[in-house]
């Protein structure tokens, strides 16, 4: 158990107790002894720890250390957020990197030893998800990742190759229609093999053909345009610009709305696979001759002005059916010849929607002309004289005087010498349509004379005279004369 120098130096052999003496001898008086019990305790001892020397992140491994003496052992980590380890052995592998595990042995007296082993953690791989679209179309392609997968650089793979293939950056082609089942696989030396995988269904890419029918459509009509040789799925219709061109989505029937061009595709559906075929439509106007407005009748030598502002699809052309009553200008401008009714047209023509025409009736009627009056200017009092307007035109005129007190005249233009003066008589034509004109002349009316009554004695002798008067004479000075100038002068 233990050994003692002679200087009272105890050394400890192995566990257990001694009594140690000490006795001091006298030749005279005999011997005595002290004692004194040492107890010797064993001196721990750490030992080797044995296991596997890494292990997988989310795994555990059990160590062990069987050679450990001396004392009661506790285990521990160096780096618990990479491994723990619990009291009887069993690390729990935390994160990827290592941790110096730590057998330590200790007793009350004969302080503590320690073993140490280093234990690796590596990442467990984990295949995450797959996340894109579930379909691709033939000929196309769509991309896949695995953002959520870690533990080592993954390895993309296809089940069905002829179906569809995948590159090492995750993106599908499309090869024929079908199935296949795309896998994304971690693998690690230490942790073995993980995937994840994602059923890619494969669709028939449809064919647009080629969209047949006219190019162009007047607006208000129809054209139905076809697409026969598209194939694959069901075709839609559609047009980009609603506002110059609708189509009916099943029908291909295109309605022209207003000029302008609109796009129209036949779109070629099987699931999310789709293929368009376009065409570029013309809607050009369809015109419209609107209604004529303005006077619906002019004089001859007059005018009057017709529009159409209703008209629409470009600039029209006037025309007259008939020359020789009433002419039109280029704008508008009727010009009456002569009394009668002519048709005015105003005609608009395009080159692809054809022709339409606006007509009007105008009423030709008849500017009066007074024409000249003749006949004598004078007139005696109490007599007459009859005056014409052969030259009238437009109607019956009506004859007047501006002075009745001095001359009338009747309806037949026979003018009355009232009393000496002068009058204007006048002829006047009026026509509901076209207005009043008058032709005038100033007639004089001259007094006619009267001799009114000699008085006086009616009787003289021979070499004696009288004096005779007429007082009552009218129309100016009288001139006296005698019949016989033998007799009396």
């Amino acid at each position: 158990v233990g050994t003692v120098s002679g200087v009272g130096a105890v050394y400890g052999v192995s566990s257990g107790t001694t009594t140690i003496s000490y006795t001091i001898t006298t030749v005279s008086c005999g011997t005595a002894t002290a004692t004194r019990i040492i107890t010797v305790n064993s001196t721990p001892v750490a030992g080797v720890i044995t296991g596997p020397g890494s292990v997988c992140t989310g795994t555990t491994i059990t160590l062990t250390d069987a050679t450990a003496s001396g004392g009661t052992g506790a285990w521990s980590s160096s780096n618990t957020a990479v491994g723990t380890i619990s009291g009887a052995g069993v690390v729990y592998g935390a994160s990827g990197g290592t941790t110096t595990i730590s057998y330590s042995v200790s007793s009350a007296f004969c302080g503590t030893a320690t073993a140490t082993s280093v234990v690796t953690v590596n990442t467990t791989p984990v295949a995450g998800s797959i996340a894109g679209p579930g379909s691709v179309c033939t000929g196309a392609t769509i991309t896949l990742t695995d953002a959520t997968a870690f533990g080592g650089a993954g390895v993309w793979s296809s089940s069905n190759t002829a179906a569809g293939t995948v590159s090492g950056a995750g993106a599908v082609y499309g090869v024929s229609a079908g199935t296949t089942a795309i896998s994304y696989t971690v693998s690690t030396v230490s942790c073995g093999t993980v995937t994840a995988t994602s059923v890619v269904t494969v669709n028939n890419t449809p064919l647009a053909g080629a969209i047949t029918g006219p190019g162009a459509v007047c607006t208000g009509t129809t054209i139905t345009l076809t697409d026969a040789t598209a194939s694959g799925g069901v075709g839609v219709w559609s047009s980009t610009n609603t506002a110059v061109g609708t189509v009916g989505a099943v029908s291909g029937i295109l309605f022209g709305v207003s000029a302008g061009t609109t796009t129209i595709s036949y779109l070629v559906a099987n699931g999310s696979c789709t293929v368009a075929a376009t065409a570029i439509i013309t809607v050009n106007t369809t015109p419209a001759a609107g209604a004529i407005t303005g006077p619906g009748a002019v004089c001859t030598g007059a005018t009057i002005t017709l529009a159409d502002a209703t008209a629409i699809g470009g600039a029209g052309v006037w025309s007259s059916s008939n020359l020789a009553v009433g002419t039109i200008s280029g704008a508008g401008v009727v010009y009456g010849v002569s009394a009668a009714t002519t048709t005015i047209s105003y005609t608009l023509s395009t080159v692809s929607c054809g022709t339409v025409t606006a007509t009007s009736v105008v009423t030709i009627n008849t500017t009066p002309a007074a024409g000249t009056i003749t006949g004598p200017v004078q007139v005696c009092s109490g007599t007459t004289i009859t005056l014409t307007d052969a030259t009238a035109v437009g109607g019956a005129g009506v004859w007047s005087s501006s002075n009745t007190a001095v001359g009338t005249v009747d309806p037949t233009g026979v003018v009355y010498g009232v009393s000496a003066g002068t009058t204007t008589v006048s002829y006047k034509i009026s026509t509901a349509s076209c207005g009043t004109v008058t032709a005038t002349t100033v007639v004089t009316v001259n007094t006619t004379p009267a001799a009114g009554v000699i008085t006086g004695l009616g009787a003289v002798c021979t070499g004696a005279s009288i004096t005779l008067a007429d007082a009552t004479a009218i129309g100016g000075a009288g001139v006296w004369s005698s019949s016989n100038t033998a007799v009396g002068t």
